[in-house]
């Protein structure tokens, strides 16, 4: 049962509970990524004999803590939005044995969902939660939002590394390649920074930056975790604000 007084205060609960967990996540990426004893960069010969293989390589596995605050994070914004639908159907005195904010894969998906679960909530309501677009090429933030809470949380997150400024890379005889986004080798934990011809005395001047991404979701793959999360926040705190500004507006409550 919702508090009428304050029928949001669930949803606003799980996104500030969702916000804690970001604010905690931040700290201990930052500590992890501090860590000197965390990641190394080496030099290795390839197997073509041609190059020797500058890498970044992580030593030590993403703590267990920045996993779990990113997946609390991701199903607390989640519940928010099913939360705020859930209230909105009480207010409306309708019974629904299941009650969540349709977020599908295509538009059509998701207009025949809001026709279906939304039946019989008032009209100013249903066309809120449409205006939202929450579907694959609407809103696609809500799209990954919901794919990432129906994921295996174990890999949804990545290291990343690229070159920030390239001040000088230069040998006697040149060929030196510099990564300026190495790709993520999961099975080795590490990235090729650069490929230095074999033979020749070089010089690299070149700041990297690493950080944690999300793994192989789509249209966030890549993306920074902590700043990703903000952005969903802020999108289902929108949400939230707007199915209680719609329904103090026609007296739901």
């Amino acid at each position: 049962m919702i508090d009428l007084a304050n029928p949001f205060e669930s949803s606003k609960f799980c996104i500030t509970w969702a916000k804690d967990h970001i604010a905690e996540l931040d700290r201990e990426i930052d500590a992890f990524l501090s860590d000197k004893d965390s990641h190394i960069a080496f030099i290795e010969p390839d197997r073509d004999g041609v190059y020797k293989l500058l890498k970044f390589k992580l030593c030590k596995p993403i703590p267990l803590a920045i996993r779990g605050h990113t997946s609390d994070a991701v199903i607390n914004l989640r519940s928010a939005l099913d939360q705020a639908l859930c209230s909105c159907f009480e207010m409306a005195n309708i019974q629904m044995p299941t009650t969540y904010f349709p977020i599908t894969r295509t538009k059509d998906d998701f207009e025949n969902t809001v026709n279906g679960r939304c039946k019989g909530l008032p009209q100013d309501i249903s066309d809120v939660v449409r205006q939202f677009q929450a579907y694959k090429g609407g809103n696609n933030a809500l799209w990954a939002l919901n794919k990432l809470s129906n994921t295996n949380k174990h890999g949804i997150l990545r290291p990343v590394v690229f070159a920030q400024t390239l001040a000088k890379a230069s040998g006697t005889g040149g060929g030196i390649q510099i990564e300026l986004r190495p790709s993520w080798d999961s099975t080795k934990n590490e990235a090729i920074l650069g490929r230095i011809p074999v033979g020749i005395d070089f010089t690299i001047d070149c700041d990297y930056a690493h950080f944690i991404a999300f793994n192989q979701i789509e249209f966030i793959d890549g993306e920074e975790v902590v700043g990703t999360l903000h952005q969903f926040a802020d999108v289902v705190e929108g949400v939230v604000m707007a199915l209680e500004g719609e329904s103090r507006r026609i007296g739901l409550y």
